[in-house]
């Protein structure tokens, strides 16, 4: 069984989007794990518009000669996944702190 892995960030960012038909706004992957992240203006309780953010982590694999998506994950991938989340976590805390100093 080879348990080398490839834990090197292969990061992309792309133009925010308003819908998750769109392309993420910031991809993050490690080996075969991706996490990914859309952006949405909503409006707030008192009707100010705000962000609001959703993330999808997922594991590719081998099927046969195609490769395929899932959510599914085995305990060997949870370190790896866990990197991939926290790279989306300092991205949304990074572009919420951007917004925040642009607003004032």
């Amino acid at each position: 069984m080879d348990t080398k892995r490839n834990t090197s960030p292969a990061v992309s960012e792309t133009v925010p989007s308003v819908s998750e038909t769109q392309p993420p706004v910031y991809r993050v992957e490690f080996g075969s794990i991706s996490a990914a992240i859309w952006s949405k203006q909503i409006s707030s309780a008192d009707g100010q518009p705000r962000d609001s953010w959703t993330v999808n982590l997922s594991r590719s694999y081998r099927d046969g000669k195609s490769t395929k998506r899932t959510h599914v994950l085995f305990p060997e991938h949870l370190l790896t996944a866990s990197m991939a989340l926290l790279k989306a976590w300092e991205f949304i805390e990074q572009k919420s702190k951007e917004r925040t100093e642009a607003s004032a």
